[in-house]
């Protein structure tokens, strides 16, 4: 029996209302998606794509404010940490901590990673049995942007998160012949996109398809902008602090992620990424959306008895080490190390 496109379809619509929000498109093994890459943002600097720099820090995702001020936030605060190890002659402590891997994987603990972000509609075309598409041209055979609107898959832009395989396949069709038309709202084309195997034997790939013209509200100043979508999600400094704190000293993790510009959280239109993302990750408890975004399920996140060394006089003053708290124990009657804390957990 002939597979029923419109049983397909129905069914394909069935998995994407279980799977929560749709509003980053992801490739998963053997999907293929027709998507349209939206005109560049003012602040995409006339690229088709951003680069997100985020930090996984154990199970908890952060992300800093380089795309901005180009600082590794991160790095930096690890570098007050260190000294503050060697302090207490515990370096090698440190050097343990900061290049541990998950027992799974065999990947760091504390790791940087690079999102490419992309602003498209996806489509989900009707076809015939020669599978072209249908319902979308006028009684003079041209295509019609308002019946193309009714084939956007949840009726909105998406930011597509791909990785730098896809990138690279899809430059190449921008630097071929009138690849430069790719996201003019007239001019420009489809690409078909897709992904096949899996681990070190994934390929990605990416081919031009159709050129019609897109739905002008999807245009302009209702346009989707992923730079505005990025820092929306950008934590604060001290809270990137905590969440090493956590890591490194044991101290308290956070309940509540804390971010930089919660304007772009609270004020958003219906049209705004920054409703996208609250809606996808509002959730501000921190375990919450650890495990909404990590690969796999994340664990509930131990604090460990503390093991920080007494504080100084002269201490970073961004790790709060008041010089009031010199006098503290430091490792009084040997506490449980953290070491032994995070390996158990593994």
């Amino acid at each position: 029996m002939p597979l029923d496109p419109k049983a397909v379809k129905a069914a394909q619509e069935e998995l994407d209302s279980k799977s929560g929000s749709d509003f980053f498109l992801r490739l998963k093994e053997n999907d293929v998606k027709d998507i349209r890459v939206l005109e560049p943002s003012p602040a995409m600097a006339g690229n088709w794509y951003i680069e997100v720099p985020i930090y996984w820090i154990g199970k908890v995702r952060v992300v800093g404010n380089e795309l901005s001020n180009g600082e590794d936030i991160v790095e930096k605060i690890m570098t007050d940490i260190e000294a503050d190890f060697a302090k207490t002659n515990e370096q090698k402590d440190f050097n343990t901590l900061r290049n541990r891997t998950d027992g799974k994987f065999n990947a760091p603990v504390i790791r940087k990673q690079y999102e490419y972000w992309v602003p498209v509609l996806e489509f989900a075309w009707d076809v015939d049995t020669q599978d072209q598409i249908v319902g979308i041209y006028d009684e003079k055979g041209n295509v019609d942007p308002n019946l193309v609107k009714k084939f956007v898959s949840g009726g909105k832009p998406k930011i597509l998160d791909a990785k730098v395989s896809l990138i690279k396949q899809v430059n190449k069709v921008i630097t071929a012949r009138g690849g430069y038309d790719m996201p003019d709202p007239v001019k420009g084309f489809n690409l078909s996109i897709s992904r096949t195997g899996t681990g070190r034997d994934t390929v990605y790939s990416a081919t031009k398809t159709e050129s019609m013209p897109m739905p002008s509200e999807f245009y302009g100043s209702k346009a989707l902008d992923p730079v505005r979508l990025a820092k929306a999600q950008v934590h604060t400094d001290d809270y990137i602090d905590k969440v090493l704190g956590n890591y490194f000293y044991g101290e308290a993790l956070p309940k509540d992620a804390e971010y930089m510009f919660p304007e772009l959280r609270d004020n958003a239109s219906s049209t705004d990424s920054g409703e996208q993302v609250s809606a996808r990750r509002g959730r501000s408890t921190t375990q919450e959306v650890a495990a909404e975004v990590e690969p796999q399920k994340a664990a509930e996140v131990e604090t460990p008895t503390p093991r920080r060394a007494a504080a100084t006089a002269d201490a970073s003053p961004r790790r709060g080490r008041a010089a009031e708290k010199t006098e503290a124990p430091a490792r009084a009657a040997a506490p449980r190390n953290i070491l032994q804390d995070v390996e158990d957990n593994d």
